[in-house]
């Protein structure tokens, strides 16, 4: 927590943090959009999983960023 209030933090915490939000899946949604969304969501649960298990990581994993 000091780490994080110092501002002493990866990319972890930036995509942790992120506001989150969900799909209707009744609307005719562009798939750029969808493929953001994911991307978003894989990102949020990976800086979640890192904060979780004590791990601090500066940028994510390559196959994340895709």
């Amino acid at each position: 927590m000091r780490r994080l209030l110092k501002g002493d933090f990866g990319m972890d915490v930036q995509f942790a943090m992120t506001p989150q939000f969900d799909l209707n899946n009744e609307l005719d949604i562009p798939e750029d959009i969808l493929k953001n969304y994911r991307r978003a969501t894989r990102l949020r649960e990976w800086g979640w999983e890192q904060i979780m298990g004590g791990r601090c990581e500066a940028f994510p994993p390559t196959e994340l960023l895709l």
